[in-house]
């Protein structure tokens, strides 16, 4: 290695250990915020003794040297990198690259001495450490002077069946015994297994195995959001992981399935029984985008027509947020923005997300205006649970049996208007007939039904680009044979 990238603040200090003259590095001050609490980065260090035929002498033991202040005076020990709880029976440790190191003082006997110079060039004594080392992944890594908690990952990826299961590798100082778990609902246990009911989470001294209680469909059925927070309390650490269901299975990709199955491609459409001249067909749920550890987006479609996260009591403060509703022409759910382009552009159509055919995506207005003009009634859609959700059918004048109402589409209601509930879902199309003080930049074409008056009504209208709406999404019919 002839160079390293150093983070900012951080420079080549002096030390004494500098036989090689390659030195230590280290911030520009080592000291923490309570200062007792430092950083060092240091020069990979091997235990190789001068010769074979000889044992291991201080000088090739890699150590640091702490300064204390002991009865108002300052004094100097030799730290070596071993875990020096038991004098008699040391283990010492290779300084190794990609690796973090943890020294916890437990408890000083006697003055140390009186220099840097000769604490390092004297014997380890009158200190008592441990020494914690891990493998890169610190970022996953909680301690403070006491203990320390490692985490494989605090991301936690369930498949959709019931019972879906990831085990991660742990490790901690803090017994298994004294682990404290709990969901944000508020289920908490130091026994193990923890469960609510969506999610269980066992521990072992080694290991964390997050299970999946409920499959992904039953899930959204329950209005749910597909996901979870789990804490975990060691000693005085608090570690928190986010599980996050995905409608997705090993199958998929596995012998006899499809990677891309429950991501837009083979997905069966809805509305099969509407007669006319549609040349297009609706996705089975409407759209929805979870956000991914990476701060990426995974996007698939609701696994029922009626699912739509709002509150249906105040859907139009509930939108902000939402993972299943978007401003016009953008990828972040739940978010109010305007990209002010003048046209639709589809690297920015979220539908197009669906799929590694790109065939789904934002209906026209033109498509929406022919969706308009054939038979439709309110209607609502009862759930399991004897809950119903209202919204507008469409390809039929009478509200269908639950047998065969996905033959048909149905659009849930999405917001508040004039006291009425409707159902407002966006088109590509731009501003229509926008009066001129306008800016035709900042609207857009919405599909409005209005399920909740006694005329069955739909329109197509104007409205501010900045508006957060669901989207059904459309592909093209395929052709016949």
């Amino acid at each position: 290695m002839n160079a390293i990238s150093l983070p900012d603040g951080y420079t080549v200090c002096n030390t004494w250990a500098n036989a090689t003259g390659e030195g230590v590095i280290a911030p520009s001050s080592s000291t923490g915020t309570d200062g007792a609490s430092g950083l060092l980065y240091l020069y990979e260090s091997r235990l190789v003794p001068a010769s074979p035929d000889e044992s291991l002498t201080k000088e090739d033991i890699p150590c640091i040297v702490v300064g204390i202040t002991h009865l108002d005076v300052q004094t100097y020990y030799r730290v070596d990198f071993a875990d020096a709880t038991d004098a008699d029976h040391k283990t010492y440790a290779d300084v190794l690259r990609n690796h973090k190191y943890l020294f916890s003082i437990e408890r000083i006997t006697d003055p140390g001495y009186d220099t840097p110079d000769e604490a390092f060039e004297g014997e380890s004594m009158n200190i008592f450490a441990k020494l914690h080392q891990w493998a890169d992944d610190t970022e996953h890594v909680d301690f403070n002077h006491e203990n320390y908690f490692y985490s494989e990952t605090k991301s936690i990826t369930l498949y959709r069946n019931a019972q879906a299961a990831r085990t991660i590798s742990v490790q901690s100082d803090v017994p298994v015994a004294d682990w404290e778990m709990s969901f944000a609902d508020g289920t908490k246990a130091t026994a193990s297994p923890l469960a609510n009911a969506y999610y269980s989470v066992a521990k072992t001294a080694s290991t964390l195995t997050f299970t999946a209680l409920k499959a992904y469909s039953a899930v959204i059925a329950d209005g749910k959001l597909p996901e979870e927070t789990f804490t975990l309390k060691a000693g005085r650490l608090e570690m928190e992981y986010k599980i996050t269901q995905l409608d997705v299975s090993p199958n998929d990709w596995s012998n006899g399935g499809n990677l891309n199955n429950d991501f837009g491609n083979n997905i069966p459409a809805v509305g099969n029984s509407i007669t006319g001249s549609l040349t297009f067909e609706f996705a089975p749920g409407n759209l929805i985008a979870i956000k991914n550890a990476n701060g990426e987006y995974t996007y698939h479609f609701a696994s029922e027509q009626w699912y739509i996260s709002v509150s249906p009591d105040d859907p139009n403060t509930s939108r902000v947020n939402a993972y299943d509703v978007f401003s016009w022409n953008t990828l972040e759910p739940g978010k109010p923005q305007n990209r002010k382009e003048s046209n639709w552009n589809d690297a920015y159509d979220p539908c197009r997300k669906i799929g590694s055919k790109g065939e789904w995506y934002t209906p026209t207005r033109y498509q929406m205006e022919k969706l308009m003009n054939i038979n439709q009634c309110q209607g609502s859609w009862t759930l399991a649970d004897g809950k119903t959700c209202k919204g507008q059918y469409y390809g039929t004048k009478t509200v269908p049996s639950e047998a065969t109402r996905n033959t048909y589409l149905f659009l849930p209601v999405s917001c508040i208007h004039e006291n009425t509930q409707q159902s407002w879902y966006w088109t590509s199309m731009g501003a229509v007939s926008l009066d001129s003080k306008y800016d035709p930049i900042d609207w857009a074409q919405f599909f409005e039904s209005m399920p909740s008056k006694s005329n069955t009504t739909s329109e197509l209208h104007n409205g501010g680009r900045t508006n957060i709406f669901p989207i059904r999404c459309v592909r093209n019919k395929p052709k016949s044979p």
